[in-house]
């Protein structure tokens, strides 16, 4: 669970991975925020955290790093992402590298693609994943 998430972590900064896979685990918030904390000073341009137990504290403290990045692409599908997550990132989205975003699978709904389709203009993705939200005509509308 967290415990392995936080043991990744302490190593990150010291490899030269620039792919991440931790998709289908059990990470919750504690683990998210310890890589959090170590991505700016990793060389990842690849992170997928897909299909784990994260929430609002965990995407938060994600969000809150990205601008000091190197991730190109970032995976946060199937986990427990609601509208104060995904405004949290919509926030920094201009300010980072991400190219390719998806945040499938989550409870986002029209709030949510509201938040992203704000500031997806100002952004360099090329490929964003929304799918299986609940996004409904109003979001749709916004996205388009």
């Amino acid at each position: 669970e967290d415990e392995g998430a936080e043991a990744i972590a302490n190593v990150l900064q010291n490899t030269k991975l620039t792919t991440l896979n931790l998709s289908f685990n059990t990470i919750r918030n504690e683990g998210a925020e310890a890589i959090a904390n170590v991505l700016p000073k990793t060389n990842l341009l690849r992170l997928d955290l897909g299909f784990n137990r994260i929430s609002m504290r965990g995407v938060e403290a994600i969000a809150n790093v990205l601008p000091m990045t190197n991730l190109v692409s970032l995976n946060l599908e199937h986990n427990r992402i609601s509208i104060i997550g995904v405004e949290a990132i919509a926030s920094v989205l201009p300010m980072t590298n991400l190219v390719s975003l998806s945040l499938a699978g989550n409870t986002i709904r029209d709030e949510g693609a509201e938040a992203i389709a704000s500031v997806l203009p100002k952004t360099n993705l090329v490929s964003l994943d929304l799918g299986d939200n609940d996004i409904e005509d109003e979001g749709a509308e916004a996205i388009a």
